[in-house]
């Protein structure tokens, strides 16, 4: 995935590309775990994380052309020597 601009993302999927923007939920979400505890015999629910946003994907899928393809792989790479 690749932010195109500030709140908007480039997601390929094989040979094709979403467009979509993030918006804010009206409620977080909470992921959870659930967990056995050996001590006490009882079961957890651990949070792992709260989900604040999320990716709204609109459009249908775009086919990419080969020279997409090289360009997007291209964009990834840069970002990832940045981080």
């Amino acid at each position: 995935m690749k932010e195109t601009s500030k709140g908007c993302y480039d997601l390929q999927i094989g040979n094709h590309l979403l467009k979509g923007k993030a918006i804010d939920l009206p409620k977080q979400l909470v992921m959870t775990e659930k967990c056995f505890n050996g001590e006490t015999g009882a079961i957890e629910y651990r949070v792992r994380a709260i989900i604040k946003r999320k990716i709204l994907f609109a459009g249908r899928p775009t086919p990419l052309r080969l020279n997409q393809q090289a360009e997007f792989a291209q964009g990834l790479s840069k970002m990832r020597k940045l981080n």
